[in-house]
């Protein structure tokens, strides 16, 4: 639905959306009620303005993600980068202390 971005409705059927009065269509039928029928046949045409939207399955995108790989396989990639962080906390700790010591020099 465009009038609330929620899919399963289109905004004609969307229960956020508030409906218009039709005051003044009636009174311009009323208004050219004395003029001849050409005039009111094209006050009274109306042009539809349809929109669709297609649904999407958010399950079956995410089964496809999560059937692609293998347990095994998602245990052997979770290890190798639990591996590499661990040796980035070890660099990172050990700049952390090169800095302070540079940083004492200079004072």
């Amino acid at each position: 639905c465009f009038e609330c971005n929620k899919p399963g409705h289109i905004k004609v059927d969307c229960p956020q959306l508030k409906k218009k009065k039709l005051f003044r269509k009636k009174a311009l039928k009323a208004w050219h009620l004395s003029d001849d029928e050409s005039s009111d046949d094209e006050v009274t045409e109306q042009v539809a303005n349809l929109c669709f939207m297609a649904l999407s399955d958010d399950e079956d995108s995410e089964n496809e993600v999560g059937d692609s790989y293998t347990f095994g396989e998602l245990q052997f990639a979770f290890d190798e980068l639990l591996v590499e962080f661990k040796k980035k906390c070890s660099q990172c700790t050990l700049l952390k202390k090169n800095m302070t010591s540079v940083e004492k020099e200079k004072e």
